[in-house]
């Protein structure tokens, strides 16, 4: 049976030996004579095509960020990617990446780090100025 909850929106509820079209917005009735029929439900609306997975890119990530990120005197020993500027202090990302992997820390806006280390992987940001006191590694070498 199709329902319209006020907060949750369209709601099926499948009852056995009844017509079912599995669409949440459609009144599933049988009538005698002509069967299934599964009537618009003028309360609702269908919802948007929905991507089963849409963060499958962020696995390749161990902090994954639809906004900003601030973080000192830790680490995240994988990739790190923000939607959003980061900002750290004390602070170590990449320690357990693979060596050489392209990134381990991206900001689709700018990244200020001060004092920290970032293992196996470049920096990439709008605005990569504000980085001090902060050794790149790549093959183990340092280069900044």
């Amino acid at each position: 049976a199709d329902s319209c909850d006020p907060t949750l929106g369209c709601v099926h509820t499948p009852m056995e030996n009844m017509c079912n079209d599995d669409n949440s917005c459609t009144m599933d009735v049988c009538t005698v004579g002509k069967g299934c029929e599964y009537i618009p439900d003028p309360n609702c609306s269908q919802p948007a095509e929905c991507d089963e997975f849409p963060f499958a890119g962020a696995s390749a990530y161990n902090l994954f960020s639809l906004s900003a990120v601030f973080g000192c005197n830790s680490d995240v020993e994988g990739r790190v990617a923000a939607n959003g500027p980061i900002y750290y202090e004390n602070y170590s990302v990449g320690l357990r990446n693979v060596i050489n992997e392209d990134y381990s820390l991206i900001s689709s806006s700018g990244i200020d780090f001060t004092s920290g280390s970032v293992w196996h992987g470049k920096i990439l940001g709008g605005n990569v100025s504000a980085i001090d006191k902060v050794a790149i590694m790549l093959d183990g070498s340092t280069i900044n």
